[in-house]
């Protein structure tokens, strides 16, 4: 015979399951709505512990760099520092030792990848052709047919529309450089790879590929662009990643970098080995030596008491000013010294 408190129970149970199935559900839908909202992140490049080796040495150090869509990221870096080694392996002309990379929010790599452009070390031109025919040959590389309406589109975007027919062995590096940035435009990619595209160029050169970055940003593009001229990518970039030795120091935006700077006292001496030792000995730690010129960034140092201790220490000081730090000297100081070429 069933009892009202066997009922009771029993309901009681039915209820805690039908409770238990809900949260069992409502967890679900979270997941689902979190790996979406991964999936739509803004960073069109997103990597993790990204590293390549050869032999015994990482040329690139598990770095985890982070691109904006619609950025400009400026990847700066000495030669040799892993800037190409990185920018490969984003576009699969190098395969990682290990790291995870993500695209388009997308681990699906392959796919992702078809929606990227790629320029890095040289534009692989065909001399003997013109400008139109090399645009053409990628076309139908890509199996696009019915192109002369988008290579006529390109071949204006960059510039380049009344120099069509001229032969691109013809070519100034600055147009060669501008029309290989119209081929890796031909698949309309949303991110292009663009690896020291001003290295080489004249001022004009250089003017004329910093508007057409600036131009493709106003369409919507994400560009990565590796160099080692500072002055210029600070003009165009929003964001920057600092890499050294194969490791990825730091990664700033424009805003961040009026932050940054520091006043720096700017000291020349005679003898450098004694002169850091007085530095030193006075409690300053954070400076940078270039040969016989320190540069003092210590917020407390005081000029007249430096100057003091280094004469009375037997070393002649030639100069003793303060100065604004320029931005090719914060990034010098980011990666360690001053040779950064």
């Amino acid at each position: 015979m069933t009892t009202d408190s066997d009922e009771i129970s029993g309901f009681s149970m039915f209820f805690k399951k039908a409770i238990d199935i809900k949260l069992r559900e409502l967890y679900y839908c979270i997941s689902n709505l979190i790996q979406l909202g991964e999936f739509m992140s803004d960073y069109i490049v997103r990597t993790k512990s990204l590293t390549k080796t050869y032999g015994r040495r990482n040329v690139v150090d598990h770095i985890n760099m982070h691109v904006k869509r619609g950025e400009i990221y400026g990847f700066i870096g000495r030669n040799g520092a892993g800037k190409t080694t990185t920018l490969k392996m984003i576009a699969n002309l190098v395969s990682p030792t290990s790291g995870e990379m993500e695209l388009f929010g997308s681990t699906d790599l392959k796919q992702a990848r078809k929606k990227i452009g790629v320029l890095i070390e040289n534009p692989g031109l065909y001399p003997a052709m013109n400008a139109y025919d090399n645009i053409k040959m990628k076309c139908l590389m890509l199996g696009i047919e019915n192109s002369d309406k988008k290579i006529k589109e390109l071949l204006e975007l960059v510039g380049l529309q009344n120099a069509a027919n001229k032969k691109a062995k013809n070519f100034s590096l600055g147009m060669k450089q501008r029309l290989g940035v119209a081929m890796t435009l031909v698949n309309d990619p949303e991110l292009i790879l663009l690896d020291e595209p001003i290295n080489g160029l004249d001022p004009q050169g250089i003017v004329e590929l910093r508007d057409l970055f600036l131009k493709l940003q106003q369409r919507g593009i994400t560009i990565i662009v590796s160099s080692h001229i500072l002055e210029e990518l600070s003009k165009i970039a929003n964001r920057f990643g600092v890499i050294a030795s194969g490791k990825l120091i730091r990664e700033v935006t424009t805003e961040e970098l009026h932050t940054l700077s520091h006043t720096a006292i700017v000291i020349e001496v005679d003898k450098e080995v004694e002169a850091k030792k007085v530095l030193m000995d006075f409690g300053i730690e954070d400076f940078r030596q270039d040969k016989q010129t320190f540069f003092v960034f210590d917020k407390d140092a005081n000029p007249g008491k430096i100057n003091t201790a280094l004469v009375q220490a037997g070393i002649e000081v030639s100069s003793i000013r303060t100065q604004d730090e320029d931005i090719e000297t914060m990034f010098i100081n980011m990666m360690g010294g001053a040779n950064y070429v």
